[in-house]
């Protein structure tokens, strides 16, 4: 079964450091002004790059790039840090071995030979790799160990294409731009949730996914509400490209701001399309404790959201976490799938209703996503206990798009609606007005 993309990540993946494309004319390197030693040059800096992000260490990377470290691509710099700074046997201190890790199986394929220049500026596409992370980023550990020992059961790789850019800066070459950094990292911020207390890394050993239900949602101090803002209003910044191509392709009224949680500091909810994904969702979610944001995000089917598609999409809060359902039709098929997710937004379990259109057969599956294994059959009564159950608790309904109440199992009982859909432009002005009080 394909899931689609049931991740907790930080959703920015068609972020771009620096400009969008480039539109110079370009010729070889062998047909312009690019010199052996140059060729050497950019070769050994690209040597060192590779070598800084292997080792996960931001600090190189100072002198070998002209990137905003301390601006634009701080996220970076402060990942780290935090990581570094955490206190042994904490859960932060857990996710610098597990980005570790991940960096260091980073592998860059590129040819100087492809070398093109232009402009005082050199130019070269490569090919990065690291292994395959998206399936441990939404498990559930007891500590550090577990998650490195799966991600070295993995033979399967996680591709990245970057085309970097090389200008010589006081006599130096440096990386004056990369389109994909963000997307090559984007681990960093897709951690998996530690349950255990003893989250110490010590050696590759095998751990068993254990669940935590209980959650603590502490109210947030003023100056943390001004922080998540702070946060809410970035992401919008650094998603402007998907947020404005969903808005071109589906409706404008892209942007929402609600508090799932409940903890007085609401969260920012977008929707996006990117390309090679589709579109998707994702809301940012601010942690007091670290003073940081991760995200809950989900790709969706085309039809589900778009206002002339036969899908459907759902997402609603209960007491519980937040439920979202979709339902489109596919080979042959007409699916509803549900993902139930708790309160941290973290995926809890995931449900899904098959009909086959030819024959009218039914089918019913189920997966506790904090593990490893298949999708369950379960019986059709099983189902409607669950998903009816999800569908009765439902306290507000933030988006819907064909789910009427009473239409189906799926649909929540409420009609209670959350109605302040805004443009990109609108909710960053809102969240800009809050900022600056």
């Amino acid at each position: 079964m394909k899931k689609r993309g049931i991740v907790l990540v930080c959703l920015c993946l068609a972020v771009i450091i620096g400009s969008t494309g480039c539109n110079l004319i370009k010729k070889t390197a062998k047909e312009d002004k690019l010199t052996d030693e140059d060729i050497e040059e950019i070769g050994e800096l690209m040597e060192d790059y590779v070598d800084a992000l292997r080792n996960w260490e931001y600090e190189p990377l100072y002198d070998l790039t002209t990137l905003d470290l301390d601006g634009k691509e701080s996220w970076l710099s402060n990942s780290i840090q935090m990581q570094r700074d955490a206190e042994p046997g904490s859960e932060r201190a857990a996710e610098f071995e597990y980005c570790k890790y991940i960096a260091s199986t980073i592998e860059a394929d590129y040819d100087l030979d492809d070398l093109e220049f232009d402009n005082g500026k050199a130019f070269l596409e490569v090919d990065f790799s690291t292994v395959y992370w998206a399936e441990v980023s939404w498990q559930e550990y007891k500590n550090a160990n577990g998650m490195v020992s799966d991600l070295k059961r993995t033979d399967k790789k996680e591709h990245v294409s970057d085309e970097i850019t090389f200008k010589k800066v006081d006599g130096e070459w440096k990386i004056t731009r990369t389109e994909s950094l963000f997307d090559l990292l984007l681990f960093y911020c897709n951690t998996p949730r530690l349950s255990g207390a003893d989250v110490e890394y010590t050696d590759y050993v095998e751990t068993e996914p254990e669940v935590t239900q209980t959650f603590n949602i502490v109210p947030v101090t003023e100056e943390q509400y001004i922080n998540a803002m702070d946060y809410n209003h970035y992401e919008l910044y650094i998603s402007q490209d998907n947020i404005e191509a969903f808005e071109e392709r589906y409706f404008e009224e892209s942007c929402g701001d609600f508090d799932f949680d409940g903890n007085g500091a609401t969260e920012s909810i977008y929707f996006g399309y990117m390309e090679d994904y589709g579109p998707y969702f994702s809301i940012t979610v601010y942690d007091p404790e670290a003073d940081g944001v991760y995200f809950c995000y989900n790709t969706l089917p085309d039809a589900c959201i778009d206002p002339d598609g036969d899908g459907s999409f759902v997402m609603y809060v209960t007491d519980n976490g937040i439920v979202v359902t979709y339902s489109y039709e596919e080979d042959g098929f007409y699916k509803c799938e549900t993902i139930v997710y708790n309160k941290i937004f973290f995926p809890d379990s995931y449900y899904r209703y098959e009909k086959d259109l030819s024959t009218g057969s039914e089918n019913y599956y189920t997966n506790f996503i904090q593990g490893l294994s298949d999708d369950d059959v379960i019986s059709a009564s099983e189902y409607e206990t669950v998903i009816g159950n999800c569908a009765n608790s439902a306290n507000v309904i933030v988006y819907n798009k064909g789910f009427a109440p009473g239409s189906c199992i799926e649909a929540p009982q409420t009609s209670i609606t959350y109605d302040e859909w805004r443009t990109r432009d609108e909710m960053s002005d809102y969240y800009e007005s809050i900022i600056d009080g």
